[in-house]
């Protein structure tokens, strides 16, 4: 298991987990997730970043890649995330 198309789980109801930031977090998140046999799917997702000036500048919207899975498998995967050290990008659950 591992990255899939968006169409594959296409007839499931999906949940975005984590959002990297960078190059290395995405390639860590799809490393932990493939060897816990995940199947996830990729997505280019806006976010903003805060700084020690942001309130000079103001925050700086971004886009990272968006990580979604099978929503019944996301709070075993953010799981997974956090213990592998992935802790600042994951979504959590709306209230």
């Amino acid at each position: 298991m591992a990255r899939v198309d968006e169409e594959r789980l296409l007839d499931c109801e999906v949940t975005l987990i984590f959002i990297a930031c960078n190059v290395g977090e995405a390639r860590r998140a799809e490393e932990v997730l493939t060897q816990s046999g995940v199947d996830y799917c990729l997505s280019f997702e806006p976010f903003m970043r805060t700084s020690i000036f942001a309130a000079l500048t103001g925050a700086t919207k971004l886009v990272g890649v968006g990580f979604s899975v099978i929503s019944g498998q996301a709070s075993f995967c953010r799981d997974i995330l956090r213990r592998h050290g992935l802790r600042t990008g994951i979504i959590e659950d709306e209230p």
